[in-house]
């Protein structure tokens, strides 16, 4: 039986595919981070090492200027907007919100 997680993660998967990321906030007790995506850098987001909707390893790319990796432990919630699509992402030590905008 399909889950409404399930179909939220097949649905971040679709749009990590065919959408473009505009930006992504990482916050934790420690720190924060914010990366905005442009014309000439643009970021990418894939999940790797996938073991179950709620345990994997996603992948924020931005050409040749950096790569990092979070542990996800839960599955992937939704924020809905008018004009952008956001996915809130729990990591082992904080939150990872991942922006798209439609093409």
């Amino acid at each position: 039986m399909i889950t409404n997680d399930m179909m939220i993660h097949k649905m971040f998967v679709r749009y990590s595919e065919t959408q473009t990321v505009t930006m992504i906030s990482y916050l934790s007790k420690t720190s924060s981070l914010k990366i905005v995506s442009t014309f000439e850098n643009p970021l990418t987001v894939k999940i790797e090492k996938f073991k179950s909707i709620e345990r994997f390893i996603i992948v924020v790319n931005q050409k040749n200027i950096m790569k990092v990796a979070f542990g996800i432990l839960s599955p992937i919630k939704f924020i809905g907007a008018e004009y952008d699509a956001s996915f809130l992402l729990e990591t082992t030590d904080g939150e990872l919100k991942i922006t798209f905008r439609d093409s």
